[in-house]
């Protein structure tokens, strides 16, 4: 450390260079952040917002036939996806196909969770549907004391937005950068539902599969299913493997790894069954 000369001067000017390139970085980084893009502007215009709603979730139910009813939330900030604020809902109290009453429960558990968590809310709730759907979020939203939460609705088959308290959708141009952006949202929430809803299903037929074998339950089957990953893994596994999942036993391996082989081409029905790498 120069105290004096050339060298103190030239230290003292590197010192200032580098203060100076720090605080350019640093104004930088943070008109960047304040740059609202022109997409959430044209939405803020065209949904009458307050603000610019740069953090977005959107809420899909999807179910089939009947069955498995999910939900799921995607997350939006700065019109780009967010997925570590993704969530995924299971369905509790509702019975059968009642998207509004699912779309109530998904919204109380939600906002419930985010106010006890201290978690920023969402700008704008969007959800995928039309009045009915809207209708049903913003009931919940107000019976939690959040009726001041913007919220919109966007169905499917004419690409309709609606607003609360009104009767008519909102009379936005198809080529609105605005309607883009909700589009663009809603079709990424529907695909994480649909790709959850699906595992489930996957899920629930391997299991049932299982428990067709003697001696295995539910409970055992999904124990099989969580240690191995999948039917086709475990039918790979050798007896001594699937002894290995926790409670199984011997004995119970043993008639697991029979019932799995025994439909295998080439194994003629009352001939022994032949584990990997043995001769039967």
């Amino acid at each position: 450390y120069p105290q004096r000369g050339e060298k103190a001067r030239l230290l003292r000017m590197t010192g200032l260079n580098a203060e100076t390139i720090m605080k350019k970085t640093v104004e930088t980084r943070d008109r960047y952040k304040e740059t609202i893009p022109s997409t959430l502007l044209a939405l803020m215009r065209d949904l009458h917002l307050n603000k610019p709603p740069r953090t977005i979730a959107c809420i899909d139910i999807s179910h089939f036939q009947g069955s498995d009813t999910v939900a799921s939330l995607v997350f939006f900030r700065d019109a780009k996806p967010e997925k570590k604020e993704y969530r995924h809902f299971r369905i509790e109290t509702v019975a059968g196909v009642d998207d509004f009453a699912s779309m109530r429960e998904v919204v109380q558990r939600y906002f419930t969770r985010r106010i006890n968590e201290g978690k920023e809310l969402p700008d704008l709730l969007l959800v995928d549907g039309g009045k009915g759907q809207l209708s049903s979020a913003r009931a919940m939203l107000q019976h939690i004391g959040l009726g001041s939460q913007e919220a919109a609705g966007l169905a499917k088959r004419l690409e309709e937005v609606f607003l609360p308290g009104a009767s008519e959708a909102q009379n936005i141009p198809k080529t609105s950068s605005s309607i883009h952006l909700l589009q663009r949202i809603r079709d990424e929430a529907h695909r994480f539902a649909v790709t959850y809803h699906r595992k489930l299903r996957e899920k629930r037929t391997l299991t049932s599969s299982l428990t067709e074998i003697k001696g295995v339950g539910p409970k055992m089957a999904g124990d099989l299913i969580r240690h191995f990953g999948s039917v086709a893994a475990l039918r790979e596994a050798s007896m001594e493997d699937i002894s290995r999942v926790p409670g199984m036993g011997e004995k119970r391996a043993r008639m697991i790894f029979r019932s799995l082989h025994e439909n295998f081409p080439g194994n003629h029905e009352g001939e022994p069954v032949a584990q990997p790498g043995e001769k039967a």
